[in-house]
């Protein structure tokens, strides 16, 4: 967080009211991602969970990431729990209950589509499907 003087009203919130924000701006704007909040949040409430807003900080958060990372994590399982933290903080700061918001880290992710099939493969596997999948052309007059 920035080195500024918090407002008493920050220094009291934790964690758990940053989550909540989270869900109900979920529910509001009618996120489709909504069911899979829980698993993306589980992780961030074991870590952070009885911890205030501004204890939270980028080193905190740091620590957390190289912890996921020693758990096994994928990277890109990492960045979505951050993406939510991060969303958290962006949320309280627009609503006034922060001035600012840490800084989070962000993984690279090597997720390079595999398994295309070239053109002859693929007319090859589109002839073996059954009657009802197959394209049908319509004929020109």
């Amino acid at each position: 967080m920035s080195g500024t003087a918090a407002p008493e009203s920050a220094r009291k919130l934790r964690y758990a009211e940053l989550e909540k924000g989270l869900f109900d701006d979920y529910k509001v704007n009618d996120r489709r991602t909504l069911p899979d909040l829980p698993r993306a949040v589980a992780p961030l409430r074991a870590a952070f969970g009885g911890m205030k807003a501004l204890d939270i900080t980028t080193a905190r958060i740091r620590a957390y990431t190289a912890l996921r990372l020693e758990e096994k994590a994928a990277p890109a399982t990492i960045n979505k729990e951050l993406a939510a933290l991060g969303r958290m903080f962006t949320l309280a700061v627009r609503d006034g209950r922060l001035t600012s918001r840490p800084m989070m880290p962000k993984l690279h992710v090597e997720n390079a589509r595999t398994g295309f099939l070239d053109p002859a493969d693929f007319e090859a596997f589109c002839a073996a499907l059954p009657d009802y999948l197959q394209v049908r052309r319509a004929s020109r007059i």
